[in-house]
């Protein structure tokens, strides 16, 4: 008994397969089927790039399509085979477009195979926009302070892209003025390359965002940061003595007194902190007198001040002054077989020194005398002269002496 349930039962299997295949092709052949959320994809989109125009909406538009067909035509179908796409080639102009849309089926189905019976919705909405390419520069922007000893030297960044070029719709591109890259240098001991990226910005300095429409020429700035070492010198001058001025009577004012300069370890470590412009030899000075030196740096060194000259202003003090007229002037080593003859009969001297020393000077206590030594032909000449002062030695001579001398 039970041996000839089983054989029954392996004979109903097969032949109600069989009549389901009959009533499935043969019964009832046609059914209906809805596929939802189908995405609409664009077509003819290089037409329109040689417009100058894209699409640059299609507010994420997908249909419902209720097709009707054989059970086995409609089995093949599903969300992810069926195409549904919009025919942009002839638009001409930028604008919002409601638009048909045609469907597409795989290989395996053909169109006759299948009727729509329903399109949700029946058209689509798109936005096409004008295409605008421009480009804007690159700025470098940083913040935060560098360590100790430390200076950015922010005049010298150099970055690979000095411009951002920018191709997309116009309504994303057209406000752009500067691609901005900004770095903290806080953690910076030394000179060092970093990949930044950049923010777009308008021209009030508003940051801007676009889309994946918009494409850039570069999406990252490769930054040269340079980090040096700086030190703090102070400024000073060597005062020579003279015209009975030594450093004790003189202040001497610099202007400026102090600079900042950069440069090795090693050049900087050799200065000790103090630099040196300039001589100023007293005799050549009154009080409140200025002299200007150049800024001359030892090689290496650079000056970050921006200072290309330094002012000293001298003051004496403790010192008076006296005018003596001499007329009587020595010439020495006069040429063999020429003649001398002083015109200059007056000389006045400036002299120099305490008030006590001054008081007791007069005419006899100075000396002048004009060597012509050098002089080797006729002529008249203004020489040089030597002044030199009997007995008083902390009186000096205040600038220089000149006489003129004829030699035939």
């Amino acid at each position: 008994m039970q041996k000839h349930k089983i054989a029954a039962l392996l004979i109903a299997i097969p032949t109600a397969f069989i009549l389901w295949i009959y009533v499935v092709t043969t019964v009832t052949p046609e059914t209906t089927q809805t596929i939802y959320n189908i995405p609409v994809t664009v077509e003819g989109s290089i037409a329109l790039e040689e417009r100058g125009l894209m699409v640059t909406s299609d507010t994420g538009n997908t249909v419902n399509l209720e097709l009707s067909g054989s059970r086995v035509s409609l089995s093949k179908l599903d969300a992810g085979n069926v195409r549904v796409a919009v025919d942009v080639s002839k638009i001409t102009e930028a604008g919002d477009y409601t638009m048909s849309y045609n469907v597409y089926y795989p290989d395996t189905v053909t169109a006759s195979e299948i009727n729509i019976l329903q399109r949700t919705p029946e058209k689509v909405s798109i936005t096409v926009s004008s295409v605008e390419t421009k480009s804007v520069p690159v700025r470098f922007d940083w913040d935060g302070k560098v360590q100790d000893g430390y200076l950015f030297d922010a005049e010298n960044v150099t970055m690979d892209v000095t411009e951002i070029t920018l191709t997309g719709p116009d309504y994303e591109v057209a406000p752009v003025e500067a691609a901005v890259v900004r770095f903290d240098v806080s953690k910076l001991t030394d000179t060092t390359v970093e990949i930044c990226e950049y923010e777009l910005q308008d021209a009030q300095g508003n940051r801007l965002e676009v889309s994946d429409l918009t494409k850039v020429s570069a999406e990252s700035v490769s930054v040269t940061l340079p980090i040096l070492r700086y030190k703090d010198l102070t400024l000073r001058v060597t005062l020579k003595p003279g015209g009975g001025a030594t450093a004790e009577n003189a202040t001497v004012t610099l202007d400026p007194d102090k600079i900042r300069v950069t440069g090795s370890e090693a050049v900087l470590e050799e200065l000790d902190g103090e630099f040196v412009v300039g001589v100023i030899d007293l005799a050549e000075i009154a009080s409140g007198d200025a002299k200007i030196f150049p800024l001359t740096l030892p090689a290496g060194v650079n000056n970050t001040s921006g200072v290309e000259q330094v002012v000293a202003t001298v003051r004496l003090t403790g010192l008076e002054s006296k005018e003596i007229t001499v007329t009587s002037v020595e010439v020495i080593n006069v040429p063999s077989g020429y003649e001398a003859e002083v015109t200059t009969k007056n000389i006045t001297v400036i002299l120099r020194g305490a008030k006590k020393d001054l008081t007791a000077l007069t005419e006899e206590n100075v000396h002048i005398t004009v060597d012509l030594s050098s002089y080797k032909q006729s002529g008249a000449f203004t020489v040089p002269a030597t002044v030199t002062i009997d007995d008083i030695p902390n009186v000096g001579v205040v600038g220089s002496i000149n006489v003129g001398v004829s030699l035939q």
